[in-house]
């Protein structure tokens, strides 16, 4: 394979992929102090939050960690060595995704079981939430069983990054994209579920729009979600090192937008700056779980 040697997309990957997850810590750090300042104990969605800003670090962290190894250069540049551990990585970035947005999606669900304690979304949250953690269980088995050995091997699973050892694996590729589309259609269900009962509480019409759209910010996340199965569909496998790169770089700016995303409901001072007379307001005081807790 012939390449030209100065291309490089390195640094299309460390900046926002570094910018995104430092948005999420910095995200997470005001959620608990806004809880700590209210003196208000930490509820589910809080833990379950940890669980997902844990598995968003290490998404980024691999991601930012795999442009040492070659990726974002084209593959004859690359020693074997580098693209083993290029696959190591993303086997672990895959796992630590697949685990990390069923946590966040799970906390926001726990989170509207709170602020908004109505039939519909209780029954509707049990509903999703059951497909969040199943299809979360399954992604995560087929990751880690997507490498079957012809030959007995005492690792099944490292096939997946040692291409020395003759396996039957998963088309990475299509497993992608089949594993994508319902989580982004699980994503939008999961945007739209509490517009109903905003769309209810006594507030000005100004104050729901601000109220909604604070919610509509994880709309972030579900374009960051579209742009990695764009670029799923336009991978070459040939060229792994330099045609993965969109995914992994769209795979960490989303995670961490979904953990950005998760917090910003709960935090007080971003809400107060956009609609101060809502807290004030005892119906929104209902709305807005830090106020009566």
């Amino acid at each position: 394979m012939s390449s030209n040697t100065s291309d490089d997309d390195q640094t299309r990957i460390i900046t926002p992929v570094s910018v995104c997850m430092a948005l999420a810590l910095i995200a997470t750090a005001m959620r608990f102090a806004s809880r700590r300042v209210k003196h208000i104990s930490l509820l589910t969605s809080d833990y379950l939050s940890i669980i997902g800003l844990l598995c968003a670090c290490v998404v980024s962290s691999v991601t930012i960690l795999q442009t040492y190894f070659g990726l974002g250069l084209h593959v004859d540049r690359v020693s074997m060595p580098n693209i083993r551990k290029i696959l190591l990585t993303t086997f672990l970035g895959e796992i630590s995704y697949s685990i990390g947005f069923t946590f966040i999606k799970l906390s926001i669900l726990a989170l509207y079981r709170h602020i908004f304690p109505t039939r519909f979304i209780k029954v509707s949250s049990v509903v999703l939430g059951t497909f969040i953690l199943m299809w979360g269980i399954s992604g995560v088995l087929v990751i880690i069983f997507s490498c079957q050995p012809i030959i007995f091997s005492c690792q099944p699973i490292h096939g997946f990054w040692d291409s020395t050892t003759r396996t039957k694996c998963v088309d990475s590729k299509w497993f992608f994209i089949g594993n994508s589309i319902p989580n982004i259609i699980a994503d939008v269900i999961l945007l739209l579920l509490p517009m109903r009962d905003i769309w209810k509480l006594q507030l000005h019409l100004r104050s729901k729009i601000a109220v909604s759209l604070i919610f509509l910010l994880g709309s972030f996340v579900i374009i960051a979600s579209g742009l990695r199965l764009k670029s799923m569909l336009s991978m070459n496998e040939a060229d792994m090192t330099w045609s993965y790169v969109g995914i992994a770089l769209w795979s960490a700016v989303e995670i961490d937008l979904g953990v950005v995303s998760c917090c910003l409901p709960v935090l007080r001072p971003m809400l107060a700056w956009l609609i101060p007379e809502a807290i004030k307001n005892k119906r929104a005081q209902e709305f807005y779980p830090l106020q009566n807790n």
